[in-house]
């Protein structure tokens, strides 16, 4: 049986919201500080924008080898489990936008009177389950992308492990059993990294998932802040989710990620929009901050925007650095909200 070779870290599906209307995208690489060129095409407009499959791809990165042989169940989980429902759910989202977040708006409303008896419980069920889904998609996204496995694994080697993956046996057991599944359970997590060394893979996928990302457990003071305008001049970064919180992010007290080139979903607790801040600055900062958040590329279907965006971006990083530069363009955007009283 093949074995699958070229992994995406973001999904394609995701990617193609980018693209302009020939199903295309420009790609710009920071470290370069310009557009890429499309080597592979002839054609003077191909040459200069990518496909979304050709993207955001690493060649075997959720493969694992175990004795010489190449294992791609990590790559089929993901496809199975979460880009195919996620895509559904996605593409729900997409063309119910307004929908969804006015339902949004309506559930939080519900929770604040406190009154149980003027819940609507199954619509309340129902638009709950579409946030999990999404909640669930951004968290799958953080824990697949490989800028993030040194955090991600700095967090799981720091913290008590929250899941067990130990074996389980039957209490009924022969005392015989019960001390051979213990010392297997103490080998395997003695030995495992010596004798696959990518093993870590899964733990970094996860572990990390159920571990870090709290979803289950989001309660009402958690919501879908603001959708974006009908602009056509959204950009995705390799590091899609943007905030500046580790521990906020864990929760989605505060963060925000592009979902198409015209929509954005913001994600908070106890926080609300300051009005004079609606548009304008918001706005502007808010894809200014994707570009920030980039490790590498960028991209997008206007290439015209994009250099406006990356021109102010490098004002600010040959003047204060590119760490200074990067907490002052994003801790402008979440300063267009406050605490809600």
């Amino acid at each position: 049986m093949s074995v699958s070779r070229n992994h995406h870290y973001i999904p394609v599906f995701f990617i193609k919201e980018f693209s302009d209307e020939k199903g295309r995208v420009f790609l710009y690489n920071k470290k370069k500080r310009k557009f890429e060129d499309n080597k592979n095409t002839s054609d003077i407009y191909f040459k200069e924008t990518f496909k979304p499959e050709k993207l955001f791809c690493i060649k075997d990165l959720n493969n694992i080898s175990i004795l010489g042989y190449r294992d791609d169940t990590i790559e089929n989980y993901l496809d199975k489990y979460f880009d195919t429902p996620n895509s559904k759910s996605f593409q729900y989202i997409l063309k119910n936008f307004e929908t969804f977040l006015n339902d949004d708006i309506l559930v939080h409303e519900m929770y604040k009177k406190g009154d149980e008896h003027i819940y609507n419980k199954e619509f309340i069920k129902k638009h709950n389950k579409k946030r999990i889904n999404i909640s669930y998609f951004i968290a799958e996204l953080f824990c697949r992308n490989p800028h993030n496995f040194t955090l991600i694994d700095l967090y799981l080697q720091t913290h008590s492990p929250k899941l067990d993956f130990k074996i389980s046996v039957n209490e009924e057991s022969s005392l015989e059993v019960i001390n051979y599944v213990n010392e297997l359970n103490k080998y395997f997590h003695t030995r495992i990294y010596d004798i696959v060394p990518d093993f870590k893979k899964y733990d970094i996928f996860l572990r990390g998932l159920f571990e870090i990302f709290d979803i289950q457990n989001i309660n009402s003071d958690w919501r879908i802040l603001w959708g974006s305008k009908e602009n056509n001049l959204g950009i995705l970064a390799d590091i899609p989710i943007v905030y500046r919180d580790f521990s906020k992010l864990q929760n989605f007290s505060e963060l925000f990620i592009p979902i198409s080139k015209d929509k954005i979903i913001i994600f908070g607790k106890n926080l609300k929009i300051k009005d004079i801040k609606k548009s304008g600055d918001c706005d502007f900062f808010q894809k200014l901050s994707v570009f920030a958040m980039a490790e590498e590329f960028v991209v997008g279907s206007n290439n015209k925007w994009i250099e406006t965006i990356a021109d102010f971006y490098y004002k600010l990083v040959d003047k204060y650095g590119i760490s200074q530069a990067k907490d002052y363009i994003i801790n402008q955007f979440f300063d267009c909200f406050e605490e809600e009283k």
